[in-house]
């Protein structure tokens, strides 16, 4: 036991250092729910909660079967379909000198809406939502388990959940019925639920109807209640908390740290995507607006090399990676010499323009700024897109910054990538030109 408890007290401390994650504010308000999720698993674990929660569809008997083992009307019972519609809980205060080491735990019983009385995608979010805190789940059916009840076990057997499967209502099966439903469920779960885990259970028997005789030979009739026949049920669920409780709470709670850290990565890598993107398109606008409204010669380019240094050393902030300016350049230098002809072409362009700007200088500006600042943009998407891959990467991941190139070359159509750059820039230019037009009248 000892051993077990280290692992809950490590799978604690981690829940709490994954709390306590640095976050930027940005990535703090993406994964708001997710700490949240993660602050809720810490309270149940310093609690010394374990929760048992009931599954299956609607009718299957969950809440009377809950009453009967608390042994009180805790959870709403009704007669038609679909009154259990959220989560509730209630505590569970069976003989605690039967569970061994879980004499300071709390123990709580969970009921859920039924799986068939919400569409595929609800029920999917329901089940997460059960079985993301709980430790046990008991699937509740009252008869051969159809599709939809097969597909959720399947689901939560996935999900690496200790599942017992009650068989409920047995007060309505014919010894014959019952023979043959219990035969092709364990059909249908061998593999996924053992023989231990299958038992029957009544959580509201119907009346039994008993004749009474009279000592003048008469005879009447009475319907007398039943008790519920939970005492199987009970009694597994106590000897899987007595032999390996620990076990299974520190199972589920590891799996949980587990999926919400997996989330918590996935969506800081997306709001660092989406503000890497944002930034890269800010530059391509700059240095586009720059290179095409310069009309001095070289000065164009010598500007957006500093431009695409400076949005490099921004990426490296984003991923919270440090990068120096030296670094920047260096960096710059590698993806442009990855990119080979591609990059030839394009300095290629800025040089024919600078000729141009030189010869002729306000018709020839006026000719080359729209073809060179895209060009300029061109690059700087290029770059911003390798550079994005090396942070996010932590370098080339073994590939190489030319395979790298080659994917983010084979994904992208440039036409859709610069069209809102080329209006822009267009619109500039010739409010530049009737600016200039005004002044000559002058």
């Amino acid at each position: 036991m000892a051993g077990k408890n280290k692992q809950y007290d490590e799978i604690l401390a981690a829940l709490r250092r994954l709390s306590r994650s640095d976050l930027r504010d940005s990535e703090r308000a993406a994964v708001a729910q997710e700490l949240d999720d993660i602050d809720t698993m810490v309270t149940k674990l310093e609690h010394g909660v374990v929760e048992i929660a009931a599954f299956g569809e609607v009718n299957s008997g969950k809440s009377s079967l809950l009453n009967a083992l608390l042994g009180r009307p805790s959870f709403a019972v009704a007669a038609i379909a679909g009154k259990t519609r959220e989560l509730s809980r209630q505590e569970w205060t069976p003989r605690r000198e039967t569970i061994k080491g879980f004499a300071d735990n709390r123990l709580v019983m969970v009921d859920t809406p039924g799986i068939n009385e919400v569409e595929g995608d609800d029920r999917a979010a329901i089940a997460e939502a059960t079985v993301r805190y709980a430790d046990i789940v008991l699937f509740v059916t009252y008869g051969d388990l159809n599709d939809v009840e097969f597909s959720a076990i399947k689901a939560l057997r996935a999900l690496h959940k200790p599942i017992i499967l009650v068989i409920n209502k047995i007060d309505l099966f014919k010894r014959r019925e019952l023979e043959q439903t219990v035969a092709s469920i364990r059909a249908k779960v061998s593999g996924m639920i053992g023989e231990a885990d299958i038992v029957f259970a009544a959580g509201d028997p119907s009346p039994a109807l008993r004749v009474y005789h009279n000592l003048d030979g008469s005879e009447r009739e009475e319907w007398v209640e039943r008790p519920a026949i939970i005492e199987d049920l009970s009694a597994r669920i106590l000897e899987i908390l007595h032999r390996e409780g620990k076990a299974v709470v520190a199972l589920n709670a590891n799996l949980f740290a587990t999926e919400v850290s997996e989330r918590i990565a996935a969506l800081k890598a997306m709001v660092r995507g989406e503000e890497a993107d944002r930034l890269i398109r800010r530059f391509m606008w700059i240095k586009a607006s720059a290179v095409a409204l310069n009309p001095v010669p070289v000065a164009d380019i010598a500007g957006g090399m500093v431009s695409d240094a400076v949005m490099v050393q921004q990426l490296g902030a984003v991923y919270g990676q440090p990068f120096s300016r030296e670094n920047a350049r260096a960096l710059i230098t590698e993806i442009l010499g990855a990119w080979g002809i591609m990059v030839s072409l394009e300095w290629v362009t800025h040089l024919a323009a600078g000729v141009i700007k030189g010869t002729a200088p306000l018709a020839g500006h006026a000719l080359v700024a729209i073809p060179q600042g895209l060009a300029a943009a061109w690059t700087t998407y290029i770059v911003g897109q390798a550079a994005s891959v090396y942070f996010r990467q932590g370098g080339w991941g073994g590939r190489g910054a030319k395979a790298i190139l080659r994917d983010i070359l084979s994904g992208v159509d440039r036409d859709s990538v610069l069209e809102p750059l080329k209006d822009e820039l267009l619109r500039r230019l010739g409010a530049k030109a009737s600016s200039s037009a005004l002044l000559k009248r002058l």
